[in-house]
């Protein structure tokens, strides 16, 4: 009964601390009358019939309503009102009915000879039956007052702490969308007069404000959060590190998360709900704030997850950067889920009740369910699961996050409403990024829901020697993708339909149907595996088949308006760099120097995409090194005799621009197009560190270089490695916006 009536009494004041008032206006509005009925909870009335409802037997009592009106009347006489309407109205909501609306009926009632001033906290009182009007001393009523007025307070506090999130998460994209705009207005004056943005004028290197941004590049923007891992995970491969600067927003995060977990409580000695017991109090005011202050986050849980972000659409950040904030806001959310459980669980113990007693209740169950459908998901979310059975994962994902909405719906229905619009928050965004999901698809391949073939998937050679997949998949309209972008597509006539992966696009053309999407890559383990076997079934070199296209997705890195451009490109990374080759090769003017240097294993893969996608004809202006890894045992010789004669020509004359020091052969293009262009191979690898200090040795005056890479992790770390110790104010060194790197690393 005493855990009922002190839920009771929350509640009864919670609608005051949600409407986010003030303690001077919560005081006016019924607060004092609370205190009074706290401080005669105290005590036990002769004409209370105990077994009956706690409020319609206290609405029955004489001595008790005489005893509460002379509670007011004495210790409310500024805001009588206001008091008695609200004790009116909680006997309203909570009892039989409303009260005599005529307070001068229980003073009639009462016999103020015999009212009696007493100690409600004494323990002799509270075990005298009393047959009277009673009241309490003022510092009973001190004492209750706070006790009630704690339970609002701390809501309040508790509802403001879960809008400072959101006042972070704002400001950050605020942040995020000036840079954007700055950003597009600066690369496009850049592009608009492009006379003015090679012109060599020296910097002003010796400004607070250059070397302010030169500081940040290298300390803040550039490096990995510790060592010099970012893609490449720790920790036996379970952990991704983030960059410094996601560091910050992410310590930011779960600092202002740990200080609101154990900030602004006021517990005391004489709170006559739990006398004595602070530290009841305290777990008490935990378990109600880490159980708000999780709610406040699943919005944001859901908003970082989804492929139509509208924070993306924004700020310009990245799928894989929204991600990782998507894993450490569900990280937050979760532990607080488990102190909110464990803080009930031992607070219900100490008031000596029962497991059997707690699960009873649909509410306690519920919760206790979905703290554990949120502990799941995390193990089962680690980058080595990620990587090796996605669609194991993807489906777990689905199922325990689902699970975990309903379930909390379940939870919060005791509180009728008052938590609904977090956990719909959360549906509308899922909502919202599927129905943006079947809009992109039905727009690109409507045509292929009609039973045609859209999609044309060609395998260079047999399926074991490292040759190519390229599937020419043909949209329903026309669509002008730019360079960086991927689409997800799906096999709808497999055994697995829903499936869908990401793949970059390489090129695209238009149709008279449409756009022609042209993917290249590899297969590997999984869906392209599982395609190139479709075509080797089929007998010939190519096969038609359907496929349903969602897109397109990624970032434009705008490295055209530099002076300098170095593409780097790992393996299959290649087909994330050729868009840009294309547009660069194509574009009116160029910049000074654009450099292709292309890591690669595999000298059939190698030869392919020289004689297709990168011959001459789309490379003009553009030197191309190749580097062939001894790690298969090709060498530049066994990618040189693939090739075609119009193509190659060997040249002993190379130089050391690839940064490695170990050639055995080198090639020349016939058709190196304009300025001079060549095409180079190499055997061993390129060293990252070399490649970049040659490149930052190049830049005169005021030019500036751009580095796009896409690979492997490591080397993507290399090359962040060494860009970011390439700024600096010393000799030898470059000012920070001499080089912008960027990266296109798609995160599971």
């Amino acid at each position: 009964m005493r855990a009922a009536l002190i839920a009771a009494l929350a509640a009864a004041a919670a609608p005051l601390a949600r409407a986010a008032e003030n303690i001077v206006t919560t005081k006016v509005r019924g607060i004092g009358y609370l205190g009074c009925q706290v401080m005669l909870q105290q005590l036990k009335f002769g004409d209370v019939n105990e077994t009956a409802d706690y409020f319609a037997a206290r609405q029955a009592s004489k001595y008790w309503m005489t005893s509460a009106v002379y509670c007011l009347d004495t210790y409310c006489k500024n805001n009588f009102e206001e008091n008695y309407a609200q004790f009116n109205s909680n006997m309203y909501i909570y009892g039989p009915g409303p009260i005599n609306p005529d307070p001068q009926v229980y003073r009639d009632m009462t016999n103020y000879s015999d009212i009696r001033k007493i100690d409600v906290q004494s323990k002799r009182v509270q075990a005298i039956i009393w047959n009277q009007t009673v009241i309490g001393t003022q510092l009973n009523f001190d004492n209750a007052y706070r006790t009630q007025l704690d339970f609002p307070l701390t809501e309040v506090y508790d509802h403001a702490f879960g809008w400072g999130l959101y006042v972070l998460l704002g400001a950050i994209v605020l942040v995020g969308m000036v840079n954007r705009v700055l950003g597009y207005f600066s690369h496009r004056a850049q592009a608009a007069d492009p006379e003015d943005a090679y012109a060599a004028v020296a910097a002003d290197d010796a400004s607070i404000g250059a070397r302010l941004n030169t500081w940040y590049r290298k300390h803040i923007g550039t490096p990995a959060a510790f060592g010099y891992r970012h893609n490449q995970s720790v920790g036996w491969g379970w952990l991704s590190v983030p960059t410094r600067v996601q560091a910050i927003g992410v310590f930011v995060y779960v600092a202002l998360n740990f200080i609101f977990t154990f900030a602004a409580y006021d517990t005391f000695t004489d709170n006559l709900f739990y006398p004595g017991r602070r530290d009841m109090q305290l777990w008490r005011y935990v378990a109600d704030r880490t159980g708000i202050m999780s709610f406040w986050n699943l919005p944001l849980l859901w908003a970082f997850a989804g492929r139509n972000d509208i924070l993306i659409w924004l700020t310009g950040w990245s799928y894989s950067g929204c991600n990782l904030f998507h894993r450490w806001v569900a990280r937050v959310a979760t532990i607080q889920a488990i102190i909110h459980s464990a803080a009930y669980t031992w607070f219900e113990i100490q008031q000596e009740g029962t497991m059997a007693d707690m699960f009873a209740e649909q509410y306690w169950a519920t919760g206790v369910f979905a703290t554990v459908t949120m502990s799941l998901l995390i193990p089962l979310s680690f980058k080595p699961i990620r990587a090796k059975v996605y669609e194991v994962f993807l489906i777990l994902h689905i199922v325990l996050a689902a699970a975990t909405l309903v379930l909390l719906f379940y939870h919060v229905k005791v509180m009728e409403g008052t938590y609904d619009a977090w956990l719909w928050a959360c549906v509308g965004i899922w909502a919202f990024d599927r129905l943006v999901r079947y809009i992109r698809i039905g727009a690109l391949s409507y045509k292929a829901f009609l039973g045609k073939k859209n999609t044309v998937a060609r395998l260079s050679g047999s399926l074991d020697d490292g040759s190519l997949v390229r599937l020419t998949v043909q949209s329903s309209i026309k669509t002008k993708p730019a360079p960086g972008a991927y689409y997800f597509l799906y096999t709808p006539r497999s055994l697995t339909p829903w499936e869908n992966h990401p793949f970059t696009l390489a090129s695209s053309e238009d149709t008279a149907e449409g756009t022609q999407l042209n993917f290249l890559f590899a297969p590997q383990a999984g869906a392209t595996r599982k395609i190139a076997k479709r075509i080797a079934a089929a007998g010939s070199s190519s096969t038609e088949m359907t496929v349903l296209v969602e897109g397109p997705y990624g970032q434009v890195h705008p490295v055209g308006s530099y002076e300098h451009v170095l593409l780097v490109a790992g393996g299959s990374g290649i087909t994330s760099v050729l868009p840009y080759v294309y547009q660069l090769a194509r574009a009116p003017r160029h910049p000074r120097k654009v450099t292709l240097v292309w890591a690669v294993r595999n000298a059939t893969y190698a030869s392919d995409v020289l004689s297709h996608e990168l011959a001459p004809a789309n490379t003009a202006g553009i030197d191309v090194h190749v580097h062939v890894s001894r790690e298969d045992g090709a060498t530049a010789s066994d990618v040189i005799d693939r090739l075609p004669g119009h193509i190659a020509s060997l040249d002993d004359t190379s130089s050391d621009t690839a940064g490695d020091k170990d050639k055995d052969a080198a090639l020349v293009s016939k058709e190196a197009g304009k300025n001079g262009a060549t095409l180079r191979v190499h055997s061993g690898r390129a060293v990252m560190r070399a490649l970049v200090d040659y490149h930052a040795a190049q830049l005169l005056g005021a030019e500036r270089l751009a580095i796009l890479a896409c690979g492997p992790g490591a080397m993507l770390d290399d090359i962040r490695a060494a860009v970011a110790d390439a700024y600096g104010t010393e000799e030898g060194k470059v000012r920070g916006d001499a080089i912008r790197y960027y990266e296109d690393a798609f995160g599971w």
